[in-house]
């Protein structure tokens, strides 16, 4: 074997792809007072290697390590803070696979393969002499070059290739694992984020095979971000003959990652609030309104991963997709705008957005719902036109900000006070997430987004209690507006919808019963059926006052009740699609629903805390049938004095008459 110079001092300096700044061989550390400079040792059996996560990634990371290769006969140069010789020694469980993927990587100023210029050296390969030792090869020959640029070592975004040390180490872990990341050779250890201490000393192959953790995904499993494949080597500590011991770790035995785990979240950005803390507090609506959604998500770290700059070549095309998938009661209307942080993109060229019929859940409930996907593609690929190629990066771990408009229809689940049905609507983030095969797309769920509408129902009833058809009511909002219904004119029932007038709907005739056309909704008029009730589907919550504008043939229409029905919900923030750094989010969850009303003037109407969101409301067809206590007794013997004054004025009247007369 031969010892390498000591003017090479960067061995095998390979940047990891997930590495901000991987170090290399023989950069300057102090030694330990009294170190022996000319001693020649081989390095102390063990080492450390220390992984240090991205910021706020509290995903623990798992590591496979292959030994490659150590080193033996170690000198320090002159200062004492450098290595200044040493040999490598290749793993001879390696030497196959590792001569394979030589075989493989073309220099391209040699013109030929690394194998190729390997064999011709006999230095570190001589059949005869028995030398074969591809990994000393390659730290004389290629240690020096370093990768200090986004990508790290995956395809740049102007199309130029890897760096031979890149691919080196790409294509040994293609052969060592499988696309799955799982392992074809048995790895020689497992590392962790944090210090691994007892490496045996030497140098590495590290691949990552993390799976997401339950505890910080939003229960969910499979593949994280992995970091792409990494050669790193150990820290090295050397004891010379007096025993006094230096330990060489700047530069080498340190792992920056920049690999993170992406998330994916959503929220209602809409509501019925005046001010910008209720309008993430109130998730419901009248059918026919527009909800407003905002995804957000992170950009995974794409550091070393293939990319396919041209939009030819499918097999290196990374990965980035956000699914919205929506069930029936919604419809999605448009997809607004998409942001890479304060950047707008640009639609159709640095992603597209498809809205289609379709389910991607699993969960029935989105069967016949609305699929929305919107492809990055273009963006994480860096291709013409785009915002990356133009600014020259794809942002790593930025923020992605979706706004989605969509319309509760008459499909919608609506919730009374007995059951609360929310309408669901979910995310999902698509992404690659193992480095040597890039169109494997990893599903990411981020939640689901409920909001709600609400009913309630007047039951119409005689003094008797007999239930009333034909009564007439007008709705009228909190902000003074009567309401009318418009119905479904098609068979898939999402033209359904509410609207509003200005005045109050002129009543119709009165009738006995309600007309078999109930078109007279559209104009603000709601007739009890033969039932006696008349139902509001699909309100948000509030406050809304009914007012009877006429009531059935035969009963008076001088005595018609107003009274005023409050729906109000109680809501809790859903923190499991809440982003750790958000301080307010608009997804909640209804904890309880109360319905409940005012009386009228005349006691028609019973006041209830909570009317189990039914009302009811009687007509009488005299004043004599009205209630007898309370603010209607007090009316009806105001009527009975009114009557008794009448009376003793005619009477008098009549007494002056017989007066004059006699």
């Amino acid at each position: 074997m031969k010892a390498i110079s000591s003017s090479i001092t960067k061995i095998v300096a390979l940047i990891a792809a997930m590495v901000v700044a991987l170090g290399t061989f023989g950069l300057t550390t102090a030694h330990a007072a009294g170190y022996d400079t000319s001693t020649i040792t081989n390095p102390a059996d063990t080492g450390t290697i220390t992984i240090t996560p991205v910021k706020d990634d509290t995903q623990k990371r798992t590591f496979s390590g292959y030994r490659l290769a150590w080193l033996e006969n170690v000198k320090t140069d002159s200062s004492g803070t450098a290595l200044g010789s040493f040999t490598v020694k290749t793993n001879s469980k390696y030497t196959t696979v590792i001569e394979n993927v030589m075989g493989q990587i073309t220099d391209t100023t040699k013109k030929d393969t690394l194998l190729a210029g390997f064999q011709a050296d006999p230095s570190y390969y001589n059949k005869d002499k028995g030398i074969d030792n591809p990994l000393g090869y390659i730290a004389a020959t290629y240690g020096a070059v370093s990768e200090t640029d986004s990508p790290w070592g995956g395809d740049k975004g102007d199309g130029s290739k890897n760096t031979v040390m890149r691919q080196f180490a790409d294509k040994l872990a293609e052969k060592l694992t499988d696309e799955e990341g799982k392992a074809t050779y048995q790895a020689d250890g497992t590392m962790t984020t944090g210090e691994n201490e007892n490496v045996p000393q030497g140098l590495y192959l590290i691949t990552e095979i993390t799976k997401l953790d339950n505890a910080t995904n939003r229960n969910t499993t499979g593949a994280a971000v992995n970091s792409a494949p990494m050669i790193v080597s150990t820290t090295y500590t050397l004891t010379d003959s007096a025993k006094t011991s230096t330990t060489i770790n700047n530069g080498v035995g340190s792992i920056d990652l920049k690999a993170t785990s992406p998330t994916i979240t959503k929220e209602v950005t809409n509501g019925n609030g005046n001010d910008e803390a209720s309008k993430k507090a109130n998730p419901d609506f009248s059918i026919g309104d527009e909800v407003d959604y905002q995804l957000t998500a992170t950009i995974p770290s794409y550091t070393g991963y293939d990319i396919d700059t041209t939009g030819k070549d499918s097999g290196k095309a990374r990965v980035l997709k956000i699914y919205d998938d929506a069930e029936p009661g919604l419809t999605i209307k448009s997809v607004e705008s998409v942001y890479v942080d304060d950047t707008k993109l640009t639609p159709n060229t640095d992603y597209t957005a498809k809205i289609e019929a379709g389910k991607l859940s699993t969960n029935d409930s989105y069967k016949g719902g609305t699929l929305t996907t919107i492809d990055l593609e273009n963006y994480v690929n860096m291709r013409e036109g785009t915002t990356s190629r133009n600014s020259g990066t794809v942002l790593s771990g930025g923020k992605i900000t979706v706004n989605v408009k969509a319309t509760l229809n008459s499909k919608a689940k609506v919730s009374d006070a007995t059951t609360q049905t929310p309408n669901k609507n979910e995310t999902i983030l698509g992404y690659s997430h193992i480095p040597n095969n890039v169109t494997d797309e990893h599903k990411q769920p981020g939640g689901e987004v409920y909001v709600y509408t609400y009913k309630f129902k007047i039951t119409k009833k005689s003094y008797h209690g007999t239930p009333l058809s034909g009564a007439q009511f007008a709705i009228k909002n909190a902000d003074g507006k009567y309401l009318t219904w418009t119905a479904a004119t098609d068979t898939d029932g999402k033209k359904g919808t509410w609207g509003t007038v200005d005045t109050q709907p002129k009543a119709a005739a009165q009738a006995s019963a309600a007309p078999m056309d109930q078109s007279s909704k559209a104009k603000g008029i709601f007739y009890s059926g033969a039932d006696g009730t008349v139902s509001f589907d699909g309100l948000k919550a509030g406050t809304y006052t009914i007012e009877e504008i006429a009531s059935p043939s035969g009963y008076l229409n001088a005595l018609l009740p107003s009274f005023k029905v409050t729906i109000k919900p109680t809501y809790s923030q859903d923190t499991s699609t809440k982003p750790t750094d958000a301080t307010s989010w608009g997804d909640y969850e209804n904890n309880g629903l109360t319905i409940s009303n005012k009386p009228d003037g005349n006691n028609l109407v019973t006041a209830s805390d909570n009317n189990g969101g039914n009302v009811d409301v009687t007509n009488v067809t005299s004043i004599t049938q009205l209630p007898k206590t309370g603010a209607a007794g007090i009316a009806f013997f105001s009527v009975i004095g009114v009557a008794i004054v009448a009376l003793a004025a005619l009477f008098a009247v009549r007494a002056r008459k017989a007066a004059k007369m006699a």
